[in-house]
């Protein structure tokens, strides 16, 4: 956190020192006041990108920002499986609240995570529907398969 904060200061100083000197290097006049204009925009989109690149680029992103020391450390300290379970809960959350965009709510995921060569690996995706949404399989099989770029299974339970 403190990295993408001097990160974030930087870019900030960075920008407007540019402005500054920018503005120094050109002459009085209708140029001057036009760069201006698009030296402010220059800066203000320098604040705003980092702010930007932090949001969600798709549904998983925050969970494949899991840092492979994080993972390290988990397997170091003998707590891998309490770490998988919570990743694997994690990721179960957020394909629930993504079902839920999609107008099914009473599915229920079930994740399988594993540890391969340092990093996180998902195993499988399941989804079991209820009886009431079952016609919808393919739907949600289709459009979870493409959010996660990943194989997905989606079942339905029997009545």
């Amino acid at each position: 956190m403190m990295n993408e904060l001097r990160a974030f200061a930087f870019t900030i100083f960075a920008a407007g020192m540019t402005a500054a000197l920018m503005q120094m290097i050109f002459p009085q006049g209708k140029l001057k006041k036009l760069m201006s204009a698009v030296l402010g925009l220059y800066v203000l989109l320098c604040v705003a990108a980092p702010l930007m690149d932090g949001m969600p680029q798709d549904l998983f992103y925050e969970f494949s920002q899991i840092s492979e020391v994080e993972i390290q450390q988990a397997g170091e300290s003998g707590a891998e499986e309490i770490y998988l379970a919570a990743a694997e809960r994690e990721l179960a959350k957020l394909v629930s609240n993504y079902l839920n965009e999609l107008g099914i709510k009473t599915a229920t995921p079930r994740i399988s995570i594993s540890i391969k060569e340092g990093k996180l690996s998902v195993d499988s995706v399941l989804v079991v529907l209820s009886p009431e949404e079952s016609d919808r399989a393919g739907e949600v099989q289709q459009k979870l398969a493409q959010e996660l770029r990943l194989p997905v299974a989606v079942t339905a339970n029997e009545r």
